[in-house]
């Protein structure tokens, strides 16, 4: 038993290594989509906090400040993650993606077996949704990855403690689905508690009369798991109730939600963003975007194998299939808004085409058990040679219909594939070999079209020092504002450069385009991705909206200014010393220009300088009141006076004056920050540093309220004299969140005792 588990384990590691090969055997580096430009920067702000003596709550890197171990994406209580602390994350990266997509194997491995599949078949369908378009795809996402990789191995515990709910198999499930919510994919997660649920569901259904243990137990886990994690989803769950991300599912579902044409995709090895399509053609399939996946091919041969599966799992696993499609469409289906409302759990997806992973698996599933049909009867293998036929002519048709050149193989080649599955199945071979050359022509299939779809860059990608680096000083006193192309702005009102400004001037030599490109948005130090090295940001768009609602205030009001005066002035009241863009502007003309630098791009970067910028703690006499709208004015109009007064939502006012004061920083780390104070008058000692829950502050050793000052910057109030004050961060909902936790441990290892017993 232990030998063949580890013949399926080296099958799965051989197959997942050979797809990922431009970085696992040559020695390149993934770096596609968020990998470079958000999960680097993030490991980056992690190690920094370890390496400063800081328990790693709060990114003061990432514009003014953000939540760090409260944004599920980074991770923190999934153990992998602390091996950044020794490991390169070029070399962390390649395999942690390896090792996950081994991990989604063994567990749709599992699951098929679970379903009644033979060893066989559930390896060769577990290998199938391994080397899927979906599956291999989210390696540029690394904690959807993570998140997709643990949902066949907690719904393979979930079938087991149905069919026996036992102590063990109930600590399994808790321990899967803990370790499913850390990974950081709160999207998947959820997909994973209804696909759970409608399993359990499904169990009552077919046993009325035996139904209370098996959801007792399934119960017992799930609560079990949620209490494990719940270190993790209780800050998270108090970041997102203050975000602009709460409430917003709709939205979030409409972009990136797949498109009914590019079903196609799934089942020929067609992907229309390659192809010349007319623009209003492009626009309806993509809304401007890159596709959120590179591939979402599942293998017209598997939908052969599919349609040949026989057993109790057959019906679930085409209603799984048949809810992931549907899921995919987002808003693109007329009744997403009402199932929404239904099932409020689908109100944290966002980005709906990565649900199509879990039809991938279910295709996958239901590959393995049509294996084992095909292997055993004459009636499966008749449906399997009339599926492959049907296969042809579907292919035949759009080989007829589609003109474009460059796609017209792809049909032909797709056809090919189906008559030669078809000839197969009607061979006089034993069955048996017939399902086996068909699933392995199934499995070639999946890996020439996939093997490639994660190129690798070199590691001078990682190393390379951004060029604007040598001209922005000190990195702990620079705040750096770089002019994001790639992010819209609707309540700017008016036209911003676009995306266009990244395109290519040059290459380096023997580098990839694609690579160049992340190689100059690197060098140009695009938002957040100035973090690797220290640099503080400022004004980034929240490209995750998980800004609460005053601080994405404070960052679009910098967009509206942009052709007048006010926009300097914000610029100076945000502490911002330098400023990066790839076009000149009005704006521009007020500031300091340090160096024009060629880059990659076809516009040099522009470097400058910001005169007379705020320090990072500064004191006021003075108090406006304002709600956040008239603040955002009052902040940028030329009656303000930045350096006598502060904005602030309640209170009392106070006219501006100066104060005469001495700060003297005697700690600043990323969770805590130490001043000796000496003021001449009462005063506000501000912080251009993001105000949020969870930010204390003490006054000589006493409580002191933290102000929200400026729409988004703390401030404290401070009478006249010496004084010391500290601010503290600590992520709401840690302290809660940690004693379930501690809790579910103890009740787990009771479970856990008494099943050794």
């Amino acid at each position: 038993m232990l030998r063949r588990r580890a013949l399926v384990v080296a099958g799965f590691t051989a197959l997942a290594v050979a797809l990922l090969h431009e970085a696992t055997l040559s020695g390149g580096a993934l770096f596609r989509r968020d990998l470079s430009l958000v999960w680097y920067p993030m490991v980056e702000a992690f190690v920094r906090c370890v390496a400063a003596g800081s328990l790693p709550f709060w990114d003061p890197w990432r514009g003014f400040g953000q939540p760090l171990l409260a944004d599920a994406r980074a991770a923190l209580w999934y153990p992998p993650t602390w091996l950044n602390l020794i490991v390169p994350p070029w070399l962390y990266q390649t395999w942690f993606a390896c090792a996950h997509l081994v991990l989604a194997a063994c567990g749709a491995h599992a699951l098929i077996r679970r379903l009644g599949a033979s060893p066989p078949a559930s390896f060769a369908g577990a290998a199938l949704w391994l080397a899927s378009g979906p599956l291999v795809s989210l390696a540029g996402q690394f904690h959807h990855l993570a998140g997709a990789a643990w949902l066949p191995v907690v719904l393979a515990c979930g079938l087991r403690v149905l069919e026996r709910p036992a102590g063990r198999h109930v600590v399994l499930l808790a321990l899967a689905l803990a370790l499913q919510v850390v990974a950081g994919s709160p999207d998947y997660t959820a997909v994973t508690g209804l696909i759970l649920g409608a399993l359990a569901v499904l169990r009552v259904l077919r046993s009325p009369a035996d139904w209370r243990r098996p959801l007792a137990g399934v119960s017992a886990g799930v609560l079990l798991g949620l209490m494990l994690s719940a270190v993790q989803w209780f800050p998270t769950l108090q970041l997102a109730r203050g975000s602009a991300r709460w409430g917003q599912a709709l939205e979030g579902a409409q972009v990136w939600a797949l498109h009914p044409l590019r079903l196609l995709e799934l089942l020929l090895p067609i992907r229309f963003v390659e192809l010349p399509l007319e623009p209003e053609l492009a626009a309806m399939l993509f809304d401007g975007r890159e596709p959120y996946l590179a591939s979402i091919y599942c293998g017209a041969l598997v939908l052969v194998l599919a349609c040949a599966a026989k057993g109790a799992g057959v019906g679930p696993s085409i209603g799984l299939a048949l809810a992931g499609a549907i899921l995919a469409l987002g808003t693109h289906t007329p009744f997403y808004t009402a199932l929404v409302t239904v099932v409020p759990p689908l109100r944290v997806l966002r980005y709906p085409e990565k649900v199509i992973v879990v039809a991938a698996l279910a295709m996958s599933v239901l590959a393995g058990l049509g294996i084992d049909a095909i292997a055993a009867g004459h009636s499966a293998r008749r449906r399997a040679r009339a599926a492959a036929l049907a296969v042809a002519a579907v292919s035949g048709l759009l080989l007829l219909w589609i003109s474009l050149p460059s796609a017209r193989s792809l049909p032909a080649y797709t056809g090919v594939l189906a008559l030669g599955a078809a000839w197969l199945l009607g061979s006089r071979w034993q069955p048996s070999r017939q399902a086996t050359l068909v699933a392995a022509l199934a499995l070639a299939d999946l890996f020439a079209g996939h093997h490639r779809l994660n190129p690798a860059a070199p590691m001078a990608l990682f190393t390379t020092r951004p060029s604007p680096l040598q001209h922005l000083g000190s990195r702990d006193d620079a705040r750096l504002y770089a002019y994001d192309y790639s992010q819209r702005f609707p309540s700017a009102g008016h036209e911003r450069p676009g995306a266009e400004r990244y395109a290519l001037a040059r290459v380096p030599e023997a580098w990839r385009p694609d690579a160049g490109l992340f190689l100059g948005v690197l060098d140009y130090m695009n938002p957040p991705t100035a973090e690797r090295w220290g640099i503080r940001g400022s004004f980034d768009g929240d490209i995750v909206d998980l800004y609460p609602s005053y601080l994405r205030r404070l960052v679009d009001r910098l967009r509206e200014v942009e052709g007048d005066a006010g926009h300097g002035r914000l610029l100076r009241l945000g502490g911002v010393t330098h400023v990066l863009t790839l076009h000149d502007a009005e704006w521009t003309r007020d500031l300091e220009r340090l160096a024009t630098l060629p880059g990659l791009f076809r516009e040099p970067i522009r470097v400058f300088a910001v005169p007379s910028p705020l320090p990072r703690a500064y004191v006021v006499g003075g108090v406006r009141v304002a709600p956040d709208d008239s603040a955002a004015r009052i902040l940028t109009s030329a009656d303000f006076v930045a350096e006598g007064e502060i904005v602030v939502p309640s209170g009392t006012a106070v006219p501006a004056r100066a104060v005469q004061a001495r700060i003297e920083v005697l700690a600043w780390k990323p969770d805590r920050i130490e001043w000796a104070l000496s003021l001449e008058q009462d005063g506000f000692v501000v912080a251009t540093e993001s105000f949020a829950p969870g930010w204390r502050a003490t006054l000589d050793g006493r409580p002191a309220e933290i102000v929200r000052a400026n729409l988004a910057f703390r401030a404290v109030a401070v009478p006249s004299g010496e004084h010391r004050l500290e601010m503290q961060y600590e992520p709401p909902g840690l302290r809660a969140g940690a004693a379930a936790s501690v809790a579910a441990m103890a009740l787990l290892a009771l479970v856990w005792g008494q099943w050794r017993a």
